[in-house]
């Protein structure tokens, strides 16, 4: 069950919301707050709990008493275990806290966007597009995600950016992707001197814990388009320019 969802319980006749006596507590047995509707036309009932239910828990629902309208009540207390859905965890291909390019200047400069094409062996969302900046990389970034064959899914301004290492930018909104599906991530260096590591995908290259991978080149990676505006990265190079996701699974 996902942590914001309501508990909904039916009915096989109408009954009078007032008499129905419900409640959902968590594996140490205290209450869960929250708030009770009752739909007669349906004759089901709603518990929204106050606030999102905890990610990977075990809670208790009973209904421990409710009437008809003639009085009648329900034969005996009935209960149930559900539990929620496990919180998503954050990868990236690299730690950022330890990974530096083995080039971190280029001495390109020329505009690009820079980028790569990678999959995750589990679906989930992308939240976040980092690259590795170099004190030379300056101008307005924006990074962006898209399929493979080239729809765009997402694109996001990087804000707040230091003069140099790696910088990151949140998505508005996250982007939905499917296990083992190659999408590309791209960030737009209007004044080129991108990082860069020759040859980096020979073998291609696995991180994120494992779930995270990017093709061998030269027929899939290292991927760029040049020109001062966000484009589609679709001419392999080779290289590794220093772009990295992070995949919520």
């Amino acid at each position: 069950m996902a942590v914001a969802a309501a508990v909904r319980f039916t009915f096989n006749v109408d009954v009078v919301l007032g008499t129905i006596s419900f409640t959902l507590k968590d594996h140490l047995a205290a209450s869960v707050p929250g708030t009770l509707a009752y739909a007669s036309g349906t004759f089901t009932a709603t518990f929204t709990p106050t606030a999102p239910l905890a990610a990977g828990e075990t809670y208790t629902a009973t209904l421990a008493a409710a009437q008809d309208h003639a009085g009648n009540g329900i034969v005996a207390p009935v209960g149930w275990v559900f539990h929620t859905v496990a919180a998503a965890v954050p990868y990236t291909l690299w730690n950022h806290a330890t990974t530096t390019p083995g080039t971190v200047d280029s001495g390109d400069g020329a505009a690009y966007t820079m980028g790569m094409v990678w999959k995750s062996d589990a679906a989930g969302n992308v939240t976040k597009i980092s690259f590795y900046k170099s004190t030379a990389n300056v101008g307005v970034h924006i990074g962006a995600i898209w399929t493979d064959s080239g729809t765009l899914l997402g694109q996001k301004t990087f804000g707040g950016e230091t003069a140099s290492g790696w910088q990151t930018a949140t998505f508005d909104t996250p982007i939905p992707i499917a296990a083992n599906t190659h999408y590309r991530a791209g960030v737009l260096m209007p004044s080129g001197h991108y990082s860069y590591d020759a040859g980096y995908w020979t073998a291609g290259y696995t991180g994120g814990g494992g779930h995270l991978t990017v093709p061998a080149s030269p027929t899939k990676n290292g991927v760029f388009n040049p020109g001062g505006s966000l484009a589609f990265p679709d001419s392999p190079g080779g290289g590794n320019y220093w772009v990295d996701v992070e995949v919520a699974i």
